[in-house]
C-alpha cells in the first residue's frame, strides 16, 4: 500500500488540488500560501506547507514564472505564450470556412489570453517537416506548456504527441483521443431553443437538414435535441430528418417533397436557401430557414448565435487554471464546459400567417 501511495503522490504527479485536499483547503488557498500571501492566516499557511512537504509537491517553475509576469503587469515582449494548435490541410484552412466560427473562436481566445497576461500563438501541425513529436520539441524549446486545440477538420485523434508534458484544452468535440478538458456550444440546448422559437411563431412542421460530417462533429447532439423535441409533437408533425453524406440539391428536393416542412432547421443555410428559391419559394413567406450557427446577433439570418468568442474565452480560462494547478497531461476525469447559444430572431423565419 505504501508503494501505491508513493506512486500516486510522486512529485511529478502531485497537483495543487492534491495539496488542497490533504490540507483541507481550496486550491486558491494553496496558491496564496505558496506566495506567502498576507490574505491567509499563519495557521492555514502552516497546514498547507505541511501538506506540500508531506506530498512532495513541487510547483512548476514555468508556471511560477508565468504568474510572476502576470502579477507584475509586464508588456507584451515578456508575455509567456500559449499555443493554439490547428490541423487543417492548409495553414490558412480555417479562414476558408464560410462561417465566422473560427475567426470568432480565436478572437475570443486571444482576447482572454491577453487579459490573463499571455500571448496566444498559432502553430500549424502540418507545417513542412512537422510531426506530433517535432511539434512537442518546438514547444519545449520555446518553453510553452499550455496548448489550446482548435476544432479539427473532421473528428479524429491526434496521436503521437506526448500530452503528458502539456496542459491542454480542446475547442469543441472533434478531438476524440486523448480526452481533454473541452469547451463547446450546448448543441442540444441550441436545438431545443430553435425548435421552441419556431413553435412560438406558430410553425408546426419543422424539418432538420444536416450533413453526416457535421452531425458527427457535434457528437449527434443536434439530432438528439431534434428527436427529443419531436416526441412532443403530434404524429403528423413528426418529420424525418435529412442526414446526408454529401448534401445535394436532388437529395434535398426529394426530402422536401416527402416531408413538406414549413421551416428548415440546418447548419447549411446558404445551400438550403438557394435550393428553396430554385423551387420558386419565397423566404420566409412560403418556408422559413433557421440556422444552427447564425453568424451574428442582430443579423438577418434567424437561428442560434453560438457565441464562439465566449467559447474561446472560457477555453483559455480552463487552460490557465490547469497551468496554475500544475496539472499536465490528459486529466483522469475531463471537464466539458457547455456554453448556451441564444436565439437571433432575424428575418428568415417569421410568424406563420
Amino acid at each position: 500500500m505504501d508503494a501505491v501511495l508513493a506512486e500516486m503522490f510522486s512529485p511529478q504527479n502531485v497537483t495543487m488540488r492534491d495539496v488542497a485536499v490533504r490540507a483541507g483547503v481550496t486550491a486558491a488557498t494553496v496558491s496564496l500560501a505558496l506566495r506567502d500571501s498576507p490574505e491567509i492566516s499563519a495557521q492555514t499557511k502552516a497546514r498547507v506547507l505541511a501538506a506540500v512537504q508531506e506530498l512532495g509537491y513541487r510547483p512548476n517553475p514555468y508556471v511560477q514564472s508565468l504568474m510572476r509576469t502576470r502579477r507584475r503587469g509586464r508588456g507584451a515582449a515578456s508575455q509567456a505564450t500559449l499555443a493554439l494548435l490547428t490541423a487543417f490541410p492548409t495553414r490558412q484552412g480555417w479562414r476558408a470556412d464560410p462561417t465566422p466560427m473560427f475567426t470568432q473562436l480565436f478572437a475570443g481566445a486571444g482576447e482572454r489570453a491577453e487579459s490573463a497576461g499571455f500571448r496566444l500563438e498559432e502553430f500549424w501541425l502540418h507545417e513542412q517537416g512537422m510531426s506530433p513529436k517535432r511539434f512537442a520539441e518546438v514547444l519545449r524549446a520555446r518553453g510553452i506548456v499550455g496548448v489550446l486545440v482548435a476544432p479539427l477538420p473532421e473528428p479524429h485523434a491526434l496521436g503521437g504527441l506526448p500530452w503528458e508534458d502539456f496542459a491542454a484544452v480542446a475547442l469543441g468535440f472533434t478531438l476524440l483521443d486523448p480526452l481533454l478538458h473541452r469547451v463547446a456550444n450546448d448543441h442540444l440546448h441550441s436545438m431545443l431553443t430553435a425548435h421552441a422559437e419556431c413553435r412560438r411563431l406558430g410553425h408546426r412542421r419543422l424539418g432538420l437538414v444536416l450533413t453526416k460530417e457535421v452531425h458527427e462533429k457535434v457528437q449527434r447532439r443536434w439530432l438528439a435535441g431534434y428527436m427529443l423535441a419531436q416526441r412532443e409533437d403530434a404524429g403528423e408533425a413528426r418529420l424525418e430528418p435529412l442526414l446526408a453524406p454529401e448534401l445535394t440539391a436532388e437529395e434535398f428536393q426529394h426530402w422536401f417533397d416527402r416531408e413538406r416542412p414549413d421551416v428548415v432547421i440546418t447548419a447549411s443555410p446558404g445551400r438550403v436557401t438557394t435550393w428553396l428559391k430554385a423551387r420558386g419559394l419565397a423566404i420566409p413567406r412560403d418556408v422559413g430557414v433557421v440556422s444552427l450557427s447564425a453568424p451574428e446577433q442582430g443579423g438577418p439570418l434567424s437561428g442560434i448565435y453560438q457565441n464562439f468568442e465566449q467559447i474561446g474565452r472560457r477555453a483559455v480560462d480552463l487552460l490557465v487554471a490547469a497551468l496554475e494547478r500544475n496539472e499536465l497531461g490528459p486529466p483522469a476525469l475531463a471537464d466539458t464546459l457547455l456554453v448556451d447559444g441564444v436565439w437571433n430572431p432575424g428575418t428568415t423565419v417569421t410568424v406563420r400567417g
